[in-house]
């Protein structure tokens, strides 16, 4: 499977649509991977917001860079997802 990055910008904040979906037996280069494109993005594109909407299985990642994390519930049948907002 391919890694996959979606953002979209806008004069306001940066949104991660998609960070990347791997299997196995890369997972545990999913977090290293993350935080260098994380820090790119903030370092290439000047944004005051960045944004994602994980769910439960991303979320501590984000919370561990530094972003402020809300439940929005079960916006899907069965899947919570949560704000992630990071202030550059």
């Amino acid at each position: 499977m391919k890694s996959v990055v979606y953002l979209v910008f806008n004069n306001q904040a940066i949104l991660l649509k998609n960070v990347l979906k791997e299997k196995e037996p890369f997972l545990h280069r999913i977090p290293a991977f993350r935080y260098k494109m994380i820090s790119f993005i903030l370092e290439k594109y000047s944004s005051p917001f960045m944004f994602a909407e994980p769910d439960k299985d991303s979320v501590n990642f984000y919370k561990n860079y530094g972003f402020k994390i809300v439940s929005l519930g079960e916006k899907y049948l069965g899947v919570e997802r949560f704000q992630c907002i990071l202030k550059s």
